[in-house]
């Protein structure tokens, strides 16, 4: 058989659907691996240089002692602030108030922007002596249910779904004194750390507009269930990890000293 009959055969052997499948794989295949390695990139702050990826190793070695550093000791702050909160808001509402910590966890800024639900209230908070910016979050469900305490309800919160947040000038009132309370408790927590005072700076209801950070940056996200007479209701403290780079240094030797204390 001659060269050109063989050539001839192998081309009519050939599956026209398998031809027209594998490039559509590889094409596939090629489109992942390009997007896992730019959210990689986003991720480790990745440089290119000549052709040649070089990832920012101290960058990633930070922000890696970062998360194991601060985590404990801003646990200790939150259990105050959970301990605060519980009495703040008993006085604020006159019901009895339960505040437990559901979770502390680390993230990207993007994955949390996305699992919030809307509408929400969001308040984005500025520490005045840092100058960094962080998120507050209060569920719909506990916002109606604390509205229903200070203007006389009981047990009759309105379930509104997925309704705007639409207030009077009365509850927006009511609610920036909600907020108010809440992060001068969280400033008080942090008296024995160092003298920070939160603020309120503006107040969100779609999650899209408070984009404080890159949605690639690492932030520490720590929810608050409160139960107001037998109803619950979440607070979300969304705090990204360069807002507490400012004490990052004097956060860690207080951290040292009081494991050391401990160990003597």
């Amino acid at each position: 058989m001659s060269q050109l009959e063989s050539a001839h055969q192998a081309k009519d052997n050939t599956n026209p659907l398998t031809d027209l499948i594998q490039p559509t794989i590889e094409t596939n295949l090629s489109i992942n691996q390009i997007f896992s390695q730019h959210k990689m990139d986003n991720s480790l702050d990745t440089r290119v240089t000549n052709g040649v990826s070089n990832v920012d190793v101290k960058s990633l070695i930070s922000y890696s002692q970062m998360a194991l550093q601060r985590l404990p000791l801003l646990e200790v702050i939150f259990e105050r602030l959970m301990k605060s909160l519980t009495t703040s808001l008993r006085i604020f509402t006159s019901s009895n108030v339960e505040v437990n910590i559901v979770n502390m966890v680390s993230m990207q800024f993007g994955d949390y922007i996305e699992q919030v639900e809307a509408p929400a209230l969001i308040s984005v908070v500025r520490s005045r002596q840092w100058q960094t910016l962080s998120l507050l979050s209060l569920s719909p469900q506990l916002i109606y249910t604390i509205m229903d305490r200070l203007l006389g309800g009981r047990n009759q919160t309105k379930d509104r779904g997925s309704k705007p947040l639409d207030f009077t000038p009365i509850e927006r009132h009511l609610i920036k004194g909600l907020v108010k309370l809440i992060l001068d408790d969280f400033s008080k927590s942090f008296t024995s750390v160092t003298p920070v005072t939160f603020v309120d700076e503006r107040l969100e209801i779609n999650p899209r507009f408070a984009l404080i950070v890159r949605p690639a940056d690492a932030v520490i996200l720590t929810r608050l269930n409160i139960m107001l007479d037998g109803q619950a209701g979440e607070i979300e403290f969304c705090i990204p990890y360069a807002s507490i780079e400012p004490v990052h240094e004097h956060v860690l030797q207080i951290f040292r000293d009081q494991k050391s204390s401990q160990i003597i």
